[in-house]
């Protein structure tokens, strides 16, 4: 892992083929249709709007990982850059898997926000359109899969963090 963990980039080789795993089972889940209603007891009737709650606790869990694996990347930074000399086999296995491990958080923030960004944009399309029509299936599949996939990716950090620190 120590070679594998040398770059950045390197944290995109595992994160963007996890995205299209996401994508495509979120995509095949559903089935085929013209269009899917965002609301979870949305008939077109007078439950609509149900979806504000469920939006507000999505977006809550993204922000969260977003402001944990931000505060990360100043930890990190500031240690591999700092004018001190440490001699320690922890910090010197960080400085090994920092460059990945600050992959892994950057493509976390950048998910993220992207997820709630376009479920926000998606939601108040949906909300406008006259027959709620404009949910579609990859609509849906590309939402949850950046909504994952950054998920998914800050435990990657942190896990792979955790792992190669105390070996």
């Amino acid at each position: 892992m120590k070679g594998f963990s040398g770059s950045i980039w390197h944290a995109l080789y595992i994160v963007l083929p996890l995205g299209l795993i996401v994508f495509f089972w979120a995509f095949f889940s559903l089935e085929k249709g013209s269009a899917y209603f965002f609301d979870p007891k949305d008939g077109g009737g007078s439950l609509s709007g149900d979806f504000e709650a469920h939006s507000k606790r999505y977006q809550d869990i993204a922000k969260l990982l977003i402001t944990l694996s931000v505060a990360s990347i100043a930890f990190v930074i500031s240690l591999v850059t700092s004018d001190r000399q440490y001699t320690s086999p922890v910090a010197q296995r960080l400085q090994v898997v920092a460059p990945i491990v600050l992959g892994f958080f950057g493509v976390c923030v950048a998910f993220l926000i992207t997820f709630i960004t376009m479920q926000t944009y998606l939601y108040e399309q949906y909300c406008h359109a006259q027959n709620r029509d404009t949910y579609t299936r990859w609509k849906y599949a590309l939402n949850v899969s950046f909504g994952w996939t950054g998920l998914l990716s800050g435990i990657l950090g942190f896990w792979w963090l955790a792992s190669n620190l105390w070996v």
